[in-house]
């Protein structure tokens, strides 16, 4: 990790660095470096201030640092919603409140429910300028192939990290072989001992599946498998909009594998 910051910190000095980063890693490695990194920025002599670093370094452990936005869901909260969302576009638009960078920080991006997605696409595309943001992910596959395509991508994870970065991996890639098999009385069996009655556990379920086809399709370099993963990514998040049966949605995505065509009418 510490290279990566050293390159980060380096694009920064030398003025470089890119507006948008997806920091992909495990949740408290990613933060710890993102808060590195925002530290480094609002302290660097580059930024052009003219406050102290102490001050800065107070500001920044109170909360209270003005050009500094943290979006997170709220305790208890299951994502993040619009309302928290709402505030970004005053925060861009205006003039910063201390002269220099300012910094948005989401914790995590796949906590962004579909309309705060959609909405911060606007802000990535064309971001004020002395503007970062820092978008924390622990799973790529999870996440819209447009907020992915306007970033940056910094992995922390290295390969034993990655084989343990989501649970029932085995159990995903046994699914999609068993899909593509058409076996599905077997896929019922692995469902029943995975979900064990709880089917919000489809929805940990379903990130895994896409993870294993989103990497599957980077190291393959295989152009199917990753129109595979963007079909299914899109109908499940269709099918949350819709309150499709997070049971029937799985099933119709799995059973989907050979045509995924046919998910175009799965949402009546």
């Amino acid at each position: 990790m510490d290279a990566d910051l050293k390159r980060l910190t380096e694009l920064f000095d030398t003025g470089h660095l890119a507006p948008c980063w997806l920091i992909h890693g495990e949740a408290h490695k990613a933060r710890t470096f993102a808060d590195q990194l925002i530290h480094y920025v609002f302290t660097s002599p580059a930024n052009g201030h003219g406050m102290r670093a102490d001050l800065v370094e107070r500001h920044i452990k109170n909360g209270s640092f003005g050009n500094l936005l943290l979006l997170q869901k709220n305790k208890d909260a299951a994502e993040i919603v619009i309302d928290q969302l709402a505030v970004l576009p005053d925060f861009l638009n205006k003039s910063p409140l201390i002269p220099g960078w300012r910094i948005i920080l989401i914790d995590q991006v796949t906590d962004l429910n579909r309309f705060c997605a959609n909405s911060l696409l606007k802000s990535l595309e064309e971001p004020p300028q002395r503007t970062l943001f820092l978008l924390l992910c622990q799973s790529l596959g999870t996440l819209l192939p447009t907020i992915r395509s306007r970033c940056q991508i910094l992995s922390l994870i290295d390969e034993k990290e990655s084989a343990r970065e989501l649970p029932f991996r085995s159990e995903a890639r046994e699914l999609l072989q068993l899909a593509h098999q058409g076996n599905f009385s077997r896929i019922q069996q692995i469902c029943d001992r995975v979900i064990s009655g709880d089917k919000n556990m489809y929805d940990m379920l379903a990130a895994t599946l896409f993870d294993v086809i989103y990497q599957e399709a980077l190291i393959a370099k295989n152009g199917q498998s990753a129109e595979l993963w963007l079909t299914l990514t899109r109908f499940w998040a269709d099918s949350k909009t819709t309150h499709l049966d997070k049971q029937h949605a799985f099933f119709t995505m799995l059973a989907s594998v050979e045509n995924p065509a046919q998910l175009q009418s799965a949402i009546g």
